[in-house]
């Protein structure tokens, strides 16, 4: 129950809405219950007794006051949908920007599905729950008291049927109430898998068609789509199971009214109209009582949904920053120092640590350029993700510009580096507005200085309408490596002060390549570039050889091929090793 409190600050902005939408429901059901009354009215004294001006006069009034309960309720009716919408927006808008202040390690645990899931469904169904809450909640239980106090009114022989109804009633809603709240749990978490098969199957649909894997994918998506199937089933079983149950209790209570009503007009103590009138009130408490009861359904996966919001809302990110800087530091070279690093991933569920990397130790001074190189898995990726603290290290000190990364804000440590990824993330927009994702207020020129430097003017210019040319989602309508260039020109036009490739250039031929090298030497700028190419690193200040985590070997090109380690056994195995071999190891020869 704790995690109510989560909510109320988005009910706080429309307390004037919680407080003045309840006015306008008592007043539409104040309406709808006096109908009942009139109507009785109607039949003993207009039709029984044949006084034609009652009869036009009492149907004047309930035509007035059926309007009356008309009006009340649109305008009900819009001030929650309103208020409910304008909450769910800033839930919505919130538990966006919490997700955001997420690590990697964070996104990884409640996995890429789950989370849209929670963004979107989750907040959909408390959206429609206070909706239902400023309605539907205050109304029922206004129309099942008002309705019994009208009926006990008229007489107070059927409160032996109310005393009888009512706790069947109550016994039936809260039997099923116990079963089916986990099986709503157990529907959000299955929408939850079914959410991250779709979203692997279309983020990887190249590589899925390209090995004829579709079979198997539709098999997941089965498997999915049977589990959300299956559990969503038993749960509507249990609340159709409700329907009957509720619907023969109601039946039974108007006949008991019928009954006992009946017996008194034979005595001559009842009217007609009193009998109509009491089964109208009757049928009213039933039907509050089961619209209650669906409530309470509703209510019951909007705990579930509850819940897995609050998850998200109570995390505290495994990476925080401290308080916002007005100055990030961009431009000048940056230095970076690693001290004894150790990392290992971080997960949910206690088990024993497995360190990524173990005790690694490095100097880079501003303006130089460190390569870094190693096997697939070794770590190298993940040394670089330490940097702008998209993971956090477990154990020793990663220091920028003489400072600990930890004690930096998020604008002093970010603002002024550029990373770039092996895999190009593009938006859908102009090329000139993918651009400028590193530099918002980037000028024309800015942004054709840093597609130059990227080699990537000379395909745009050849592109339909050059930097204004629309791109696909994810950038589809491109090859890998005018991807690749692409992003280099993003990063680039914030002129950052370090600048980090992670195998960035690996779908660029080895021509282009050169030409982006040299390009990127002008900036003077730091450099961070991992590479799975030995020509990718080999003019760097320093190399490092990355191997299971450790730090196997540094030192220049020319003296790592001579130690005739690691690092030559890469080279010799890479096209050109030959040469560095016939060389004496002076360098990767230019290929151009």
């Amino acid at each position: 129950m704790h995690r109510i409190r989560h909510m109320f600050p988005y009910i706080r902005p429309h307390i004037f809405v919680f407080l003045t939408a309840p006015l306008f429901v008592f007043a539409e059901v104040l309406a709808e219950l006096i109908q009942p009354g009139l109507m009785a009215d109607l039949v003993n004294r207009g039709l029984v007794a044949g006084d034609g001006e009652f009869l036009v006069s009492t149907g004047v009034r309930m035509v007035s006051f059926a309007a009356l309960g008309i009006v009340c309720g649109v305008v009900s009716m819009a001030l929650s949908a309103r208020a409910s919408n304008a909450f769910g927006a800033a839930l919505r808008l919130d538990v966006y920007k919490k997700i955001q202040t997420f690590s990697f390690s964070d996104i990884e645990n409640f996995r890429t599905g789950s989370l849209i899931t929670r963004l979107a469904s989750d907040t959909m169904m408390l959206q429609q729950t206070v909706q239902s809450m400023l309605r539907i909640f205050i109304r029922a239980p206004m129309m099942f008291a008002g309705s019994i106090l009208m009926a006990l009114h008229i007489s107070h022989s059927f409160i032996v049927v109310l005393i009888l109804l009512v706790p069947i009633l109550v016994a039936i809603t809260a039997r099923v109430f116990r079963r089916a709240f986990p099986l709503f749990m157990r529907i959000q978490k299955s929408l939850d898998r079914l959410n991250t098969v779709i979203q692997e199957n279309l983020a990887g649909i190249r590589l899925i068609k390209s090995f004829a894997g579709e079979p198997r994918e539709r098999d997941r998506f089965d498997a999915a789509n049977r589990e959300l199937y299956d559990v969503s089933l038993v749960s509507a079983h249990t609340v159709i199971l409700l329907i009957p149950l509720l619907m023969l209790t109601m039946n039974l209570g108007i006949v008991a009214v019928i009954g006992i009503g009946g017996l008194k007009v034979q005595a001559g103590d009842f009217s007609v109209g009193s009998i109509m009138a009491c089964t109208n009130y009757l049928t009213h408490i039933l039907h509050a009582l089961m619209i209650t009861s669906f409530l309470f359904m509703s209510f019951s996966r909007s705990g579930a949904s509850l819940a897995r919001i609050s998850e998200v809302l109570e995390t505290e990110p495994d990476v925080a920053f401290p308080p916002k800087s007005p100055r990030p530091r961009t431009g000048r070279p940056r230095s970076v120092v690693f001290e004894g690093v150790a990392f290992a991933y971080r997960t949910r569920e206690p088990g024993p640590e497995h360190l990524v990397l173990k005790d690694i130790s490095f100097e880079l001074r501003p303006g130089r350029t460190l390569g870094i190189i190693g096997g697939t898995g070794s770590g190298k990726s993940t040394l670089l993700a330490l940097i702008p603290r998209l993971y956090d290290v477990t154990r020793g000190r990663v220091l920028v510009d003489g400072a600990d990364v930890r004690s930096l804000s998020t604008e002093e440590l970010r603002g002024g580096i550029g990373l770039v990824l092996q895999e190009s993330i593009l938006f859908s927009g102009t090329v000139a507005e993918n651009i400028r994702w590193g530099k918002p207020d980037a000028t024309d020129e800015e942004v054709r200085d840093a597609a130059r430097m990227a080699e990537a003017d000379e395909f745009i210019q050849a592109l339909p309408n050059r930097y204004d040319t629309p791109l696909e989602q994810r950038g589809v309508n491109l090859s890998g490596g005018q991807k690749q260039r692409l992003s280099l020109a993003r990063t680039l036009v914030g002129r950052p002060g370090l600048l980090m490739l992670d195998d960035a250039t690996s779908s660029v031929d080895f021509r282009t390549e050169a030409r982006i090298k040299r390009a990127l030497v002008a900036l003077e700028t730091t450099q961070i570039v991992v590479a799975q190419r030995v020509s990718s690193v080999a003019a760097a200040d320093e190399i490092l050889v990355i191997e299971r985590g450790t730090l196997a070997e540094r030192g220049t090109h020319e003296s790592l091929w001579r130690k005739g380690g690691i690092y030559r056994a890469i080279c010799d195995s890479q096209p050109g090793g030959e040469h560095c071999r016939n060389s004496g190891g002076q360098g990767v020869r230019d290929p151009l």
